[in-house]
């Protein structure tokens, strides 16, 4: 309880901050690469994870549950990977701590500071939260739905659309209060890479300075923000593959007619 009323305190005071500094505008510093990371990063995530769960929907030896997990941490290390020079650009042009007018200022002076390594700073703990976060998320939501569609015994778009949402909601929290500290970790790396040159050192530091709860500072604004972005993400994509395969079905029945 009193971590979270810090966490709000934190976020006031941070807040406060940006907008005395930079202004209201200031609290959407950062929509472009946000933008250029989350579309297309979104759009391969599930694209990639679409492939995967059909392909190991083909393979006798590995379980329902077991399949979804592996193919929704496959597919999000895979994209995080992908798209780690973007979150890391992402990340320090938001940040106070540098004085980046534009993408592709930040862009060059990672490289010329850090070389090309550099874009892929914080990349270990990231993986650590990302992998281990879409392996739980799409295995749990999974699960909550079948246990839902079970409860309900209503298949209406209405119910359907509900149920998605919340398991999604209640997916996301779990899996997002559990990847916590590697996000706080990621976070610290790529912000202040020379405080923290690696996750190991920034686990000692953090660990050192701040013990346990420290890991955990913060988490309240991302249980405000990821589990809903999950829940909606993920109830627009199966809106999506239900269309797909609607139209899928409809042109094979009129091509049979």
């Amino acid at each position: 309880m009193r971590s979270a009323c810090r966490d709000h305190s934190q976020v006031r005071v941070i807040t406060k901050q940006i907008v005395d500094e930079r202004g209201v505008q200031g609290l959407w510093r950062g929509t472009t690469p946000t933008i250029l990371r989350n579309v297309p990063g979104s759009a391969f995530y599930f694209f990639f994870l679409h492939h995967l769960r059909s392909t190991f929907a083909h393979l006798p030896w590995l379980s329902r549950d077991s399949a979804n997990m592996v193919a929704g941490a496959t597919a999000r290390g895979t994209a995080g990977l992908l798209f780690m020079p973007i979150s890391v650009i992402k990340v320090r042009y938001e940040s106070s701590a540098y004085a980046y007018t534009s993408i592709a200022g930040a862009a060059r002076d990672i490289v010329a500071k850090e070389g090309v390594r550099g874009l892929f700073a914080g990349f270990g703990a990231t993986a650590m939260r990302d992998v281990p976060y879409a392996g739980v998320y799409v295995a749990l939501y999974e699960q909550l739905k079948a246990l839902g569609n079970r409860v309900l015994l209503d298949s209406s778009p209405a119910k359907s659309t509900g149920l998605n949402m919340g398991s999604g909601v209640i997916a996301g929290t779990f899996a997002t209060v559990l990847t916590q500290p590697f996000d706080l970790i990621k976070t610290r790396v790529q912000v202040d890479p020379h405080h923290y040159p690696n996750s190991w050192v920034a686990i000692r530091k953090i660990f050192s300075a701040e013990g346990l709860r420290g890991f955990f500072s913060g988490m309240s604004p991302r249980l405000v923000r990821k589990p809903l972005h999950a829940a909606i993400t993920w109830t627009v994509y199966e809106e999506v593959v239900a269309i797909w395969n609607g139209g899928l079905h409809s042109i094979g029945a009129h091509h049979h007619a």
